[in-house]
């Protein structure tokens, strides 16, 4: 990609916003961004992409500290090189990525809610596991998010919302997850990215899917577990997220499940050229001064195997 310069089009509340919470310095914000450029250029072993908005959604999600960044972006490239099965093959035109598309497993709900968030739905129970491998969908889910966030300034400042909506989810999605694979999948959400979620709402979840968490949860930062909310019913939901974002599906006043899933099927299509260049940065770990990074230091799967087959749902 090519070396271009990022022009400010935020709105003064904005720029209040990612002065106050982010440290973000109109003054000092290309000096930083032209700091990590020259970094990278140091790094033998990334490959990584030269735009001003990728320095700065990572000099944003580490609070302009420079250092911070710098480790944010060595494990974003560092976890993409490490895990081919999610990031290669992303070329939205193939038919099976079209098909999980229609699946709306992902979707951006539109505009914001009250504090100037993006909210996203994850339906984890949207597919059937016998007619689509896990793995697949779950990279057509990265895909998504990629190609929904990347012209979205708002959020990277004000943050993100994820919503779980586990209807639909049954033994079948469970048993299909590989534990490593799940434990890859949360070191890219928790380490992998610019920044993290402010919140995640669990609604809708069977005795089945909530085990399965507990599970899960084992993998994740005490930081991010304190984030996490769960609902009764869609009542308590509805006192977190405003309604008129919500589809008719969760009790709300925005657009359905189908026209959502349109939109962001839509996106991902135009956005095709855009995502076939994302699989080309990585670590080339073979390339690392010192020590290379292996999936035990990143992971630390070995000797973890297997699946979701015995879980306690009582």
């Amino acid at each position: 990609m090519g070396d271009t310069r990022y022009v400010c089009k935020l709105s003064p509340e904005l720029q209040k916003l990612a002065k106050e919470h982010l440290n973000e310095d109109e003054e000092r914000r290309a000096n930083d961004i032209a700091a990590l450029r020259e970094w990278v250029k140091k790094q033998p072993h990334l490959i990584c992409k030269n735009d001003d908005e990728f320095f700065l959604a990572f000099l944003r999600g580490s609070k302009f500290s420079l250092e911070k960044a710098k480790t944010k972006i060595d494990m974003h490239l560092t976890i993409k090189g490490a895990l081919p099965e999610f990031f290669t093959g992303w070329d939205p035109a193939n038919n099976e990525i079209q098909s999980i598309l229609d699946k709306g497993l992902n979707l951006y709900l539109p505009g914001y809610d009250h504090k100037g968030r993006k909210i996203i739905l994850v339906r984890p129970g949207a597919y059937d596991p016998s007619e689509f491998d896990p793995i697949l969908v779950q990279k057509v889910g990265f895909m998504t998010n990629v190609a929904m966030m990347k012209d979205d300034e708002q959020a990277m400042i004000s943050g993100i919302v994820i919503i779980f909506d586990a209807t639909g989810m049954g033994i079948s999605h469970i048993s299909a997850m590989p534990m490593s694979t799940t434990k890859k999948m949360n070191r890219y959400w928790q380490d992998g990215q610019p920044f993290m979620p402010k919140q995640f709402h669990q609604v809708n979840f069977p005795p089945i899917a909530l085990s399965f968490f507990n599970t899960v949860s084992q993998f994740m930062k005490e930081k991010i577990r304190q984030r996490i909310v769960f609902h009764q019913d869609l009542e308590s939901l509805h006192k977190e997220v405003p309604k008129y974002m919500l589809p008719k599906e969760l009790g709300g006043d925005g657009p359905t499940i189908q026209q959502l899933t349109k939109e962001a099927k839509e996106k991902v299509l135009e956005s095709r050229d855009f995502l076939i260049q994302e699989e080309k940065y990585k670590s080339i770990e073979s390339k690392r001064p010192g020590k290379p990074k292996t999936s035990e230091d990143l992971f630390g799967i070995v000797g973890v195997d297997g699946s979701f087959r015995r879980l306690n749902i009582d």
